[in-house]
């Protein structure tokens, strides 16, 4: 019933879920949605037949891929699905954020936040927020739980202290289009910290990914991708980053050129999106229209299949 409810499925983050479709054999053009790798939940002795069956969807003409970050589609050729070129989109979150824009006059402003995640693991829970109090920094810095109130409250902020667990996540693509500014690692900082902690201290999605990409990694990570990299402020050491915190008006002239370039990096970024999902839905339309014989499958709404 699911196959016809619609004339173009999407599912999207939890990509098992149109397992049932794929097995039926569900003709009904279908977009897959990548954001959270393609097999999430999928363990044990099932792992080798879900292969299967994405290997065989990845040959239906009629099933789309779609991956929000590089990683992604790395990720799911390196498991032996050989994704189509010709049904393949890289298309970035648009970042879109629809509450308030932050004030440049907010009290907060001169304070760096620091967004402690949920998890124990994290390096901004086991190593950086002890280290700031034993440091003497607390007064440079504002620290948030994981509710923090969303990219504009983190546009407030002089910047962001973050630290990368997954090679891209919605916070930075929001973030930096509400104007925040994010204090990360440099590339050979983070490289370095990921092999003096493993992951009950660093928790970090892809390590393998370094380990077998030691020299191109950055272009699989949107955080530290050529695209984004410049939006962000980095620091090469515990040392510079106390000095990034303390020095309030040095940091500030860097933050704002950072946050100039990274709402820039954003605007573009959001234009090859929307142009790419524009160039998607023509052609899945298309394929809608000629499967169900309509003129024009957007215009018609809902009409279920007999």
């Amino acid at each position: 019933m699911m196959c016809h409810m619609a004339d173009i499925l999407v599912f999207s983050d939890t990509i098992p879920d149109a397992r049932p479709l794929i097995e039926g054999g569900c003709t009904t053009p279908l977009i897959l949605l990548v954001t959270n790798r393609y097999d999430y939940g999928i363990e044990g002795p099932d792992y080798e037949a879900y292969t299967n069956i994405m290997k065989h969807a990845a040959n239906q003409s009629h099933i789309w891929w779609v991956v929000n970050n590089p990683y992604e589609s790395y990720y799911i050729r390196m498991r032996g699905v050989p994704l189509p070129e010709e049904r393949l989109l890289q298309l970035r979150p648009a970042g879109v954020c629809l509450l308030p824009p932050a004030s440049l006059n907010s009290p907060e402003r001169p304070r760096v936040a620091l967004v402690q995640p949920t998890g124990p693991e994290h390096l901004e829970n086991t190593f950086i927020a002890p280290w700031i109090k034993e440091q003497g920094l607390t007064e440079f810095v504002r620290m948030y739980r994981q509710h923090y109130g969303g990219p504009t409250v983190l546009a407030r902020h002089r910047g962001v202290l973050s630290v990368p667990y997954q090679t891209s996540v919605m916070k930075m693509y929001e973030g930096l289009t509400a104007g925040a500014v994010f204090i990360i690692p440099s590339p050979t900082f983070f490289v370095k910290l990921l092999g003096q902690h493993n992951n009950s201290m660093m928790v970090m999605c892809c390590r393998d990914l370094i380990e077998r990409h030691p020299n191109d990694w950055r272009q699989y990570f949107d955080w530290y991708h050529e695209d984004f990299i410049q939006a962000h402020l980095m620091y090469d050491s515990w040392d510079e980053l106390r000095d990034i915190i303390r020095d309030r008006e040095r940091s500030m002239e860097l933050i704002e050129e950072r946050r100039y370039t990274g709402r820039l990096a954003m605007r573009r970024s959001r234009q090859r999106t929307l142009d790419g999902y524009s160039k998607l839905y023509r052609a899945v339309s298309q394929q809608a229209c000629d499967g169900a014989r309509k003129p024009d499958v957007l215009s018609q709404g809902y009409e279920p299949r007999g």
